[in-house]
Protein backbone atom coordinates (compact mmCIF):
# COMPACT_ATOMS: atom_id res chain seq x y z
CA UNK A 1 0.00 0.00 0.00
CA UNK A 2 2.57 2.23 0.35
CA UNK A 3 4.28 1.80 -2.78
CA UNK A 4 1.30 2.53 -4.05
CA UNK A 5 0.83 5.47 -2.76
CA UNK A 6 4.72 6.67 -3.39
CA UNK A 7 3.89 5.99 -6.91
CA UNK A 8 0.81 7.81 -6.89
CA UNK A 9 2.76 10.86 -4.92
CA UNK A 10 5.20 10.71 -7.83
CA UNK A 11 2.91 10.70 -10.30
CA UNK A 12 0.84 14.06 -8.31
CA UNK A 13 3.86 15.50 -8.26
CA UNK A 14 4.78 15.96 -12.18
CA UNK A 15 1.56 16.39 -12.53
CA UNK A 16 1.64 19.53 -10.51
CA UNK A 17 4.41 20.85 -11.54
CA UNK A 18 3.40 21.00 -15.10
CA UNK A 19 0.68 23.01 -14.04
CA UNK A 20 2.16 25.32 -11.43
CA UNK A 21 5.15 25.70 -14.19
CA UNK A 22 2.75 27.91 -16.14
CA UNK A 23 1.47 29.58 -13.47
CA UNK A 24 3.46 32.62 -13.99
CA UNK A 25 2.56 33.24 -17.27
CA UNK A 26 -1.16 32.98 -16.42
CA UNK A 27 -1.09 35.49 -13.69
CA UNK A 28 0.81 37.97 -16.09
CA UNK A 29 -1.70 37.90 -17.89
CA UNK A 30 -4.77 38.28 -15.70
CA UNK A 31 -2.38 40.95 -13.77
CA UNK A 32 -3.11 43.59 -16.83
CA UNK A 33 -7.17 43.29 -15.83
CA UNK A 34 -6.86 42.46 -12.35
CA UNK A 35 -5.11 43.23 -8.93
CA UNK A 36 -3.16 40.98 -6.73
CA UNK A 37 -6.10 40.34 -3.92
CA UNK A 38 -8.62 40.43 -6.24
CA UNK A 39 -6.87 37.63 -8.90
CA UNK A 40 -6.85 35.56 -5.55
CA UNK A 41 -10.22 35.97 -4.64
CA UNK A 42 -11.33 34.69 -7.84
CA UNK A 43 -9.00 32.11 -8.06
CA UNK A 44 -9.01 30.42 -4.57
CA UNK A 45 -12.86 30.80 -4.24
CA UNK A 46 -13.39 29.21 -7.42
CA UNK A 47 -10.88 26.53 -5.76
CA UNK A 48 -12.94 26.16 -2.35
CA UNK A 49 -16.32 25.94 -4.46
CA UNK A 50 -15.02 23.23 -6.50
CA UNK A 51 -13.58 21.34 -3.53
CA UNK A 52 -16.57 21.22 -1.83
CA UNK A 53 -18.50 19.99 -5.52
CA UNK A 54 -16.11 16.88 -5.49
CA UNK A 55 -16.54 16.18 -1.71
CA UNK A 56 -19.55 17.92 0.23
CA UNK A 57 -18.74 16.12 3.16
CA UNK A 58 -17.34 18.52 6.36
CA UNK A 59 -14.17 17.40 8.26
CA UNK A 60 -14.94 17.54 11.91
CA UNK A 61 -13.13 19.87 14.84
CA UNK A 62 -9.55 18.30 14.81
CA UNK A 63 -8.58 20.19 17.73
CA UNK A 64 -7.03 23.68 17.99
CA UNK A 65 -3.08 22.31 16.83
CA UNK A 66 -4.35 20.77 14.07
CA UNK A 67 -6.38 23.88 13.10
CA UNK A 68 -3.62 26.25 13.69
CA UNK A 69 -1.24 24.41 11.14
CA UNK A 70 -4.15 24.82 9.38
CA UNK A 71 -4.34 28.90 9.45
CA UNK A 72 -0.48 28.86 9.70
CA UNK A 73 -0.28 26.15 5.85
CA UNK A 74 -3.13 28.96 4.64
CA UNK A 75 -1.25 32.00 5.59
CA UNK A 76 2.14 30.88 4.28
CA UNK A 77 0.41 29.00 1.01
CA UNK A 78 -2.34 31.37 0.04
CA UNK A 79 -2.79 34.45 1.60
CA UNK A 80 0.46 35.97 2.02
CA UNK A 81 2.69 33.94 -0.49
CA UNK A 82 0.01 34.05 -3.28
CA UNK A 83 -0.55 37.80 -2.66
CA UNK A 84 3.54 38.81 -2.58
CA UNK A 85 4.24 36.36 -5.96
CA UNK A 86 2.02 38.37 -7.33
CA UNK A 87 3.17 41.47 -6.52
CA UNK A 88 6.79 40.12 -7.33
CA UNK A 89 5.48 39.55 -10.84
CA UNK A 90 4.92 43.35 -11.16
CA UNK A 91 7.90 44.19 -10.63
CA UNK A 92 10.44 41.82 -11.85
CA UNK A 93 10.23 39.04 -14.67
CA UNK A 94 8.28 35.34 -14.77
CA UNK A 95 11.81 34.16 -15.51
CA UNK A 96 13.06 35.68 -11.92
CA UNK A 97 10.49 34.43 -10.26
CA UNK A 98 10.82 31.36 -11.30
CA UNK A 99 14.68 30.55 -10.47
CA UNK A 100 13.67 32.35 -6.40
CA UNK A 101 11.26 30.36 -5.61
CA UNK A 102 13.05 27.20 -6.71
CA UNK A 103 15.59 27.73 -3.72
CA UNK A 104 11.96 26.60 -1.52
CA UNK A 105 13.50 23.41 -1.31
CA UNK A 106 16.20 24.69 -0.13
CA UNK A 107 14.34 25.94 2.97
CA UNK A 108 12.25 22.94 3.32
CA UNK A 109 15.19 20.89 4.11
CA UNK A 110 16.10 23.81 7.34
CA UNK A 111 12.84 23.76 8.28
CA UNK A 112 12.06 19.88 8.73
CA UNK A 113 15.64 19.88 10.02
CA UNK A 114 14.52 21.93 12.74
CA UNK A 115 10.87 21.07 13.18
CA UNK A 116 10.32 17.53 11.87
CA UNK A 117 13.55 15.38 11.88
CA UNK A 118 11.58 12.78 10.17
CA UNK A 119 14.06 12.87 6.84
CA UNK A 120 17.83 12.35 7.62
CA UNK A 121 19.48 15.02 5.33
CA UNK A 122 23.08 14.82 4.48
CA UNK A 123 25.87 17.15 2.70
CA UNK A 124 24.44 15.68 -0.78
CA UNK A 125 21.29 17.23 -0.35
CA UNK A 126 23.18 20.71 -0.35
CA UNK A 127 25.77 19.53 -3.14
CA UNK A 128 22.62 18.68 -5.20
CA UNK A 129 20.67 21.75 -4.64
CA UNK A 130 23.92 23.71 -5.51
CA UNK A 131 23.99 22.03 -8.61
CA UNK A 132 20.36 22.27 -9.44
CA UNK A 133 20.30 26.11 -8.91
CA UNK A 134 23.65 27.04 -11.42
CA UNK A 135 21.31 24.50 -14.14
CA UNK A 136 18.57 26.81 -13.60
CA UNK A 137 20.34 29.98 -13.70
CA UNK A 138 21.26 28.58 -16.93
CA UNK A 139 18.21 27.42 -18.48
CA UNK A 140 15.98 30.70 -17.11
CA UNK A 141 18.07 33.10 -19.00
CA UNK A 142 18.48 30.68 -21.81
CA UNK A 143 21.62 32.85 -23.36
CA UNK A 144 20.63 36.16 -22.98
CA UNK A 145 23.61 38.39 -22.76
CA UNK A 146 22.11 40.44 -20.35
CA UNK A 147 21.12 39.80 -16.65
CA UNK A 148 18.22 42.01 -15.15
CA UNK A 149 18.26 42.71 -11.55
CA UNK A 150 14.71 43.51 -9.80
CA UNK A 151 16.19 43.82 -6.03
CA UNK A 152 12.14 44.73 -4.62
CA UNK A 153 10.44 42.39 -6.75
CA UNK A 154 13.37 39.63 -6.59
CA UNK A 155 13.58 40.07 -2.38
CA UNK A 156 9.62 39.65 -2.67
CA UNK A 157 10.48 35.80 -4.31
CA UNK A 158 12.64 34.93 -2.26
CA UNK A 159 10.48 35.36 1.26
CA UNK A 160 7.85 33.81 -1.05
CA UNK A 161 10.03 30.75 -1.18
CA UNK A 162 10.83 31.17 2.51
CA UNK A 163 7.11 30.89 3.38
CA UNK A 164 6.64 27.89 0.71
CA UNK A 165 9.10 26.21 3.10
CA UNK A 166 6.82 26.85 6.47
CA UNK A 167 3.96 25.68 4.24
CA UNK A 168 5.35 22.71 3.42
CA UNK A 169 5.82 22.26 6.71
CA UNK A 170 2.61 22.80 8.33
CA UNK A 171 1.06 20.81 5.31
CA UNK A 172 3.18 17.90 6.90
CA UNK A 173 2.03 18.81 10.44
CA UNK A 174 -1.68 18.42 10.10
CA UNK A 175 -1.01 14.84 8.26
CA UNK A 176 -0.51 13.91 11.33
CA UNK A 177 -4.12 13.52 12.12
CA UNK A 178 -4.30 10.93 9.27
CA UNK A 179 -7.06 13.13 8.61
CA UNK A 180 -8.72 12.94 4.24
CA UNK A 181 -6.39 14.95 2.48
CA UNK A 182 -8.82 16.32 0.42
CA UNK A 183 -10.81 17.78 2.79
CA UNK A 184 -7.70 19.13 4.99
CA UNK A 185 -6.95 20.74 1.15
CA UNK A 186 -10.30 22.69 1.44
CA UNK A 187 -9.73 23.89 5.16
CA UNK A 188 -6.73 25.62 4.30
CA UNK A 189 -7.88 27.11 1.42
CA UNK A 190 -11.14 27.77 3.28
CA UNK A 191 -8.83 29.83 5.66
CA UNK A 192 -6.87 31.25 3.32
CA UNK A 193 -9.66 33.05 1.50
CA UNK A 194 -11.24 33.78 5.06
CA UNK A 195 -7.84 35.84 5.42
CA UNK A 196 -7.97 37.08 1.93
CA UNK A 197 -10.85 39.54 2.81
CA UNK A 198 -9.64 41.32 5.46
CA UNK A 199 -6.44 41.92 3.10
CA UNK A 200 -8.52 42.86 0.30
CA UNK A 201 -10.06 45.86 2.41
CA UNK A 202 -7.33 46.92 3.68
CA UNK A 203 -5.73 47.15 0.14
CA UNK A 204 -8.87 49.66 -0.60
CA UNK A 205 -8.91 47.43 -3.99
CA UNK A 206 -12.52 47.19 -5.70
CA UNK A 207 -13.50 44.64 -7.72
CA UNK A 208 -12.95 44.91 -11.58
CA UNK A 209 -16.10 42.51 -12.27
CA UNK A 210 -17.02 43.91 -15.78
CA UNK A 211 -13.62 42.36 -16.70
CA UNK A 212 -14.74 38.72 -15.92
CA UNK A 213 -17.16 39.23 -18.80
CA UNK A 214 -13.85 38.72 -20.89
CA UNK A 215 -13.69 34.65 -22.35
CA UNK A 216 -9.82 35.15 -21.69
CA UNK A 217 -10.00 36.01 -18.19
CA UNK A 218 -12.50 34.06 -17.05
CA UNK A 219 -10.26 30.65 -18.99
CA UNK A 220 -7.13 31.66 -16.93
CA UNK A 221 -9.23 32.32 -14.15
CA UNK A 222 -10.94 28.64 -14.54
CA UNK A 223 -6.83 27.66 -15.20
CA UNK A 224 -5.64 28.47 -11.94
CA UNK A 225 -8.89 28.10 -9.78
CA UNK A 226 -9.65 24.64 -10.99
CA UNK A 227 -6.77 23.26 -12.03
CA UNK A 228 -3.97 25.36 -10.21
CA UNK A 229 -5.89 25.83 -7.47
CA UNK A 230 -8.04 23.13 -6.30
CA UNK A 231 -6.38 19.76 -7.92
CA UNK A 232 -2.61 20.63 -7.46
CA UNK A 233 -3.01 21.92 -4.05
CA UNK A 234 -4.43 18.42 -3.17
CA UNK A 235 -1.98 16.75 -5.15
CA UNK A 236 0.76 18.20 -3.11
CA UNK A 237 -0.47 18.02 0.29
CA UNK A 238 -1.33 14.04 -0.56
CA UNK A 239 2.49 14.31 -1.83
CA UNK A 240 3.92 15.96 1.35
CA UNK A 241 2.26 13.61 3.24
CA UNK A 242 3.16 10.13 1.54
CA UNK A 243 6.89 11.70 0.63
CA UNK A 244 7.41 14.05 2.60
CA UNK A 245 7.72 17.62 2.82
CA UNK A 246 11.51 17.99 1.55
CA UNK A 247 11.46 15.17 -1.35
CA UNK A 248 8.22 17.01 -2.27
CA UNK A 249 9.77 20.37 -2.54
CA UNK A 250 12.75 19.28 -4.55
CA UNK A 251 10.30 19.47 -7.68
CA UNK A 252 10.41 23.18 -7.54
CA UNK A 253 13.88 22.66 -9.08
CA UNK A 254 11.69 21.62 -12.24
CA UNK A 255 9.65 24.95 -12.12
CA UNK A 256 12.17 26.47 -14.84
CA UNK A 257 12.15 23.79 -16.77
CA UNK A 258 8.09 23.16 -17.71
CA UNK A 259 8.68 27.52 -18.19
CA UNK A 260 11.25 27.02 -20.33
CA UNK A 261 9.79 24.29 -22.43
CA UNK A 262 6.29 26.23 -22.62
CA UNK A 263 8.23 29.56 -23.65
CA UNK A 264 9.81 26.99 -26.87
CA UNK A 265 6.16 25.26 -28.17
CA UNK A 266 4.10 28.43 -27.00
CA UNK A 267 5.85 31.30 -27.43
CA UNK A 268 8.34 29.87 -30.06
CA UNK A 269 11.45 31.09 -28.30
CA UNK A 270 14.20 29.05 -28.94
CA UNK A 271 16.57 26.67 -26.73
CA UNK A 272 19.83 27.26 -25.87
CA UNK A 273 23.19 25.42 -25.78
CA UNK A 274 23.21 27.10 -21.98
CA UNK A 275 19.68 26.28 -21.55
CA UNK A 276 19.67 22.57 -22.44
CA UNK A 277 22.99 22.90 -20.26
CA UNK A 278 21.14 24.15 -17.68
CA UNK A 279 17.94 21.57 -18.07
CA UNK A 280 20.72 18.89 -17.37
CA UNK A 281 22.53 20.28 -14.88
CA UNK A 282 18.93 21.17 -12.61
CA UNK A 283 17.64 17.22 -13.55
CA UNK A 284 21.43 15.80 -12.16
CA UNK A 285 20.78 17.98 -9.31
CA UNK A 286 17.29 16.94 -8.39
CA UNK A 287 17.77 13.23 -8.57
CA UNK A 288 21.64 13.35 -6.61
CA UNK A 289 19.73 15.48 -3.73
CA UNK A 290 17.00 12.76 -3.93
CA UNK A 291 19.21 10.11 -3.53
CA UNK A 292 20.39 11.24 -0.56
CA UNK A 293 17.33 12.17 1.61
CA UNK A 294 16.31 9.08 3.84
CA UNK A 295 12.97 9.32 5.26
CA UNK A 296 13.28 7.59 8.93
CA UNK A 297 10.76 5.51 10.71
CA UNK A 298 9.19 5.76 13.85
Amino acid sequence: MKDKKKVISLIFIIFTIIIWGTTYLATQELLKSFTPVEILLYRFGLALVVLYLIKPKILKWQGWKFELFCVLAAICGITVYQYLENVALIYTSASNVSIIISCAAFFTAIFSKIFLKDEEITIFFYIGFIISIIGIALLTFNGAINLELNPLGDFIALICAILWGVYSIAVKKTSEKKCDCLLVTRRIILYGVVLLIPLFLISGETLHLSDLKDSVNLVWIGYLGILASAICFYTWNYAVENLGSVKTSLSTYAFPIVTLIVGVLWFEEKLTLMGGIGMILTLLGLYFSNKKIIKKDH
